[in-house]
């Protein structure tokens, strides 16, 4: 299966002047590593700050690297035909607020290249799929967090494009809006489209292709998520009873099973960010 995208030795910086040091960078990414086959999906993770947005943007030809090559789709993202074949969905969604929902998505198409005569049919299906369809010629500024996210989405998925950028989707969607959004990652998927999406719920990645960890800039862990979640060895118990955690340890030890180790149920992030670091080191 042919690459979506090849990332080698990607490098990006950014000027951080000073008055005693004016001409002082700092460096987002150092020197990454990362291929995504075709009809795959990677989660990308990281601490704030770990250079996942930077990356999506890289690779959307947004930015530029400060060295290293990114070839995309067979070539670059330059080039403008390439580009045609991208979506991007950034953490803040820019779609021009001063627009219709429906003329907003029409605009998106027209950069990608669909004709004319095909532009409002795409629009109004997608805008149908993802609830907005009463909508559509609704102001963008007038329409809700959740729906101005869901505007974002039937943009980031309209016309089919073979690369999906989405920068953490899921953040102000309601349950419905969960459900049609991975309904439409599978679909792209299962047309052989290449998704890589940021976020920090844990739910949103276990059922991924991959899983790729960022820290400080550096991709330390790239594997199947289950693994890196530790969910072939590990299990998570949910008690009840008036036991301590020394107390279960206690119980649990008088029957043979060794704890290593106790966390709060809610750091399997946190945890897997302490891992990987170790990891590096």
């Amino acid at each position: 299966m042919s690459a979506a995208f090849e990332l080698r030795e990607l490098v990006r910086r950014f000027p951080a002047p000073s008055l005693r040091h004016p001409f002082a960078s700092r460096e987002v990414l150092r020197g990454v590593d990362l291929t995504l086959e075709r009809g795959k999906v990677l989660g990308l993770v990281g601490p704030n700050g770990c250079g996942k947005s930077t990356l999506l943007r890289l690779l959307a030809g947004i930015d530029r690297p400060t060295s290293g090559t990114v070839q995309l789709l067979g070539s670059t993202p330059a080039d403008p035909h390439v580009r045609a074949r991208i979506s991007f969905l950034a953490e803040r969604e820019a779609l021009p607020e001063e627009l219709e929902v429906l003329q907003a998505l029409e605009l998106v198409l027209s950069l990608r290249a669909h004709a004319r005569g095909e532009r409002r049919r795409i629009a109004e299906t997608i805008l149908d799929r993802v609830g907005l369809g009463a909508f559509r010629k609704r102001p963008i500024a007038r329409l809700s967090l959740g729906m101005r996210r869901r505007a974002a989405i039937a943009a980031a998925f309209a016309g089919a494009p073979d690369l999906i950028l989405l920068d953490e989707p899921t953040a102000g969607l309601d349950a419905p809006g969960h459900v049609v959004l991975w309904e439409l990652l599978a679909e792209a998927r299962e047309r052989g489209a290449a998704i890589t999406l940021t976020s920090h719920q844990t739910t949103d990645l276990i059922e991924l292709d991959r899983l790729a960890v960022l820290v400080g800039g550096k991709v330390v862990s790239d594997d199947d998520p289950a693994l890196l979640f530790g969910r072939n060895s590990r299990a998570l118990l949910e008690c009840g009873g008036a036991l301590s955690p020394e107390e279960l340890r206690e119980l649990l030890a008088e029957h043979g099973v060794d704890v290593h180790a106790i966390y709060p149920a809610n750091d399997t992030l946190l945890r897997l960010y302490r891992n990987a670091g170790e990891h590096d080191r």
